[in-house]
């Protein structure tokens, strides 16, 4: 059984292996409520990586993201409320 989830926080971060050119991104989406983990994605740092991790998300019937202004975040998804901050 998937909880129903009103608002989520996403955000990627990066680390790197031996060299920077070695980037690792992990992708995450929380609970804007509890700070409980939704779902994460280990990908590169492009648009594709968002959308995987909407469809991850997709059961909660997520309505508003909190994100910062990254352009991917601004132009992924129109069918949700987003706010950057």
């Amino acid at each position: 059984m998937v909880v129903r989830v009103e608002e989520a926080e996403m955000d990627e971060m990066w680390s790197f292996v031996q060299s920077k050119r070695q980037q690792r991104w992990l992708w995450h989406a929380i609970d804007h409520q509890t700070g409980a983990v939704l779902a994460y994605v280990l990908a590169p740092h492009e648009d594709q990586a968002l959308k995987t991790l909407m469809a991850l998300l997709t059961p909660f019937g997520i309505q508003q993201f909190y994100t910062d202004s990254w352009g991917a975040y601004l132009t992924g998804d129109k069918g949700h409320q987003h706010h950057t901050v």
